[in-house]
């Protein structure tokens, strides 16, 4: 699948070149207007925005408009972390386990200091052992919604 922003405007002229010499016989290119999306809600994309959504293949061209259905593929699922993929079926950690192993190969670090600042006092319950082992951190002790 090829992206094609801007297809109302420029995007358009790319189809033609695309086509011929395509990266694969399969290929679907999806031209997006500008201000406007595809968005994917975890059962079907759906056309967004003031613009239409193109998807163009070797045989086809549909167009959507605004709020409409958009006939493509569900998006794969994301690779697992490289760390995670030996944990697959009953091998995955322990709770008491996870922290150890999270503080090992999860490096993120934020650059924003009001979420710099939450991260860290995550970490810090975490190695009290307070928070995300007993599920307070995810609001996991309390009825759903309820905030502390």
């Amino acid at each position: 699948m090829a992206v094609a922003p801007h297809f109302e405007t420029f995007g358009h002229r790319w189809v033609d070149s695309v086509l011929g010499e395509p990266p694969a016989e399969d290929v679907v290119i999806v031209g997006i207007d500008e201000r406007s999306a595809a968005l994917w809600d975890g059962r079907a994309w759906t056309a967004r925005g003031p613009g239409r959504i193109t998807v163009v293949t070797r045989r086809d061209r549909g167009v959507y408009q605004p709020g409409t259905p958009v006939q493509l593929p569900a998006p794969r699922a994301a690779p697992l972390p490289t760390y995670q993929r030996r944990y697959a079926g009953d091998q995955y950690p322990r709770v008491e386990q996870q922290v150890p192993l999270h503080t090992q190969s999860y490096r993120y670090q934020p650059k924003e200091a009001v979420v710099r600042e939450h991260y860290q006092e995550q970490r810090q319950q975490q190695r009290e052992g307070r928070g995300e082992g007993r599920g307070e951190a995810r609001g996991q002790d309390r009825p759903h919604g309820q905030q502390r």
